[in-house]
């Protein structure tokens, strides 16, 4: 596969003023969601996991705005996911009636994994996987811990979290051809699109959580 760093090989053609301006607002709708559930939280762990989302939102909606010469922008955006993680575990530890601690090592030592391959400069896409693994795992644990008003949820969220995987990974591998074929056309709004159902989703499953 191609390498790929992020902002700059997403699919979408850069242009003046706003670099990828229909990303950028995909991006904004996030953000949009999450602000508007933060002010609904009850749990300052909700709070904490959601607002963490809104960080990594934002600066990922400030990415595809302003492209910044170097690869700052995909390690701040990369570390954000890390918070975000690191947020979500903490409020499934502390909703949690049992917990299941091989597990809990199985998180670590990927976190361990992807802090290593971040810092000896495997390609981001490894690092993609790890915390989209991560993410997966803590959702299954919610899923096995929730009532079935809420199961439903949890599975929206893992299949448009699965589905943006797939356009991230076609994106890296057929990104440039995707380009050539069509250039003005925002590919990357597929991966996008996803994201706003999924942090409305993440929302309207966690916001009204109270630990």
């Amino acid at each position: 596969m191609n390498s790929y760093t992020f902002p700059f090989e997403t699919c979408e053609k850069v242009r003046d003023c706003i670099a990828q301006p229909y990303s950028a607002f995909m991006n904004l709708m996030s953000c949009l969601i999450f602000v508007y559930f933060l002010l609904k939280t009850k749990s300052p762990y909700v709070f904490c996991f959601l607002f963490s989302a809104l960080l990594f939102e934002g600066l990922h909606t400030f990415s595809h705005c302003i492209h910044i010469p170097g690869s700052m922008q995909q390690t701040i955006v990369h570390y954000l996911a890390i918070i975000t993680n690191i947020s979500f575990f903490t409020l499934y530890y502390v909703y949690a009636k049992n917990h299941n601690y091989l597990i809990y090592l199985l998180i670590f030592m990927i976190f361990i994994a992807d802090i290593y391959m971040f810092t000896m400069n495997y390609q981001f896409i490894y690092t993609v996987f790890t915390q989209f693994i991560i993410f997966m795992i803590i959702l299954s644990l919610f899923y096995l811990s929730f009532d079935p008003s809420k199961q439903h949820l949890i599975v929206l969220v893992i299949f448009f979290s699965i589905l943006a995987l797939s356009f991230i990974v076609n994106e890296k591998m057929n990104g440039k051809e995707m380009l050539a074929w069509w250039p003005d056309f925002p590919f990357h709004i597929f991966i996008e699109l996803c994201g706003v159902v999924i942090a409305y989703y993440l929302s309207i499953t966690f916001y009204d959580i109270d630990v």
